[in-house]
């Protein structure tokens, strides 16, 4: 008999990511992509303290690697890893300081 047991800190980071990019990209129908309003409003909503930084860059040209003008899962994980990095940057500021 398996034992059942609670999702891992990894597999539930990666179970919440998931919810969040179909979150956004199925606003339009398309749960595929993210248009470049999709992605706005999911920095604005979402991510805060990034975003009146991200307002000055066109995010999704940025990391558009196929060029579509919209934004795929992996795309999207792209951007979650450069925020990944920011944070930790962050931390490691602070840490630094005290």
């Amino acid at each position: 008999m398996q034992k059942s047991c609670e999702p891992t800190l990894g597999e539930s980071c990666v179970m919440s990511l998931t919810a969040l990019f179909y979150k956004y990209a199925s606003k339009d129908g398309d749960a595929s992509t993210m248009t470049k309003k999709e992605v706005d409003e999911m920095l604005k909503c979402e991510f805060p303290a990034f975003y009146e930084e991200s307002k000055e860059s066109d995010v999704i040209s940025a990391l558009d690697q196929d060029k579509d003008g919209k934004m795929s899962m992996a795309e999207f994980m792209i951007l979650i890893s450069a925020l990944s990095c920011v944070c930790k940057q962050l931390i490691d500021t602070l840490s630094q300081s005290k």
